[in-house]
């Protein structure tokens, strides 16, 4: 039995699984015409989330923690 190097190539890249999204989370397809086509570089760009806030340092919740405990303190003194 005779088999094409060309079909064998096809039906491997066919059976690699494709990652819907790259590092950033970004959709790697898109459907046009009602047919899947990948997505060009420069749109995948523009759909790159943008950075979250830092979070607080461990001084700033120390700061944070300390501060709701003093209002907690004076609203249990202002009880009796």
């Amino acid at each position: 039995m005779y088999v094409s190097i060309t079909l064998v190539s096809k039906i491997a890249e066919m059976r690699k699984p494709r990652l819907l999204t790259d590092e950033n989370g970004v959709y790697r397809y898109k459907f046009v015409d009602g047919k899947i086509t990948e997505r060009s570089a420069e749109e995948m760009a523009a759909d790159i989330p943008e950075p979250a806030e830092t979070p607080p340092t461990n001084a700033e919740l120390a700061q944070q923690i300390t501060d709701v405990q003093m209002a907690l303190c004076e609203i249990y003194e202002s009880l009796f």
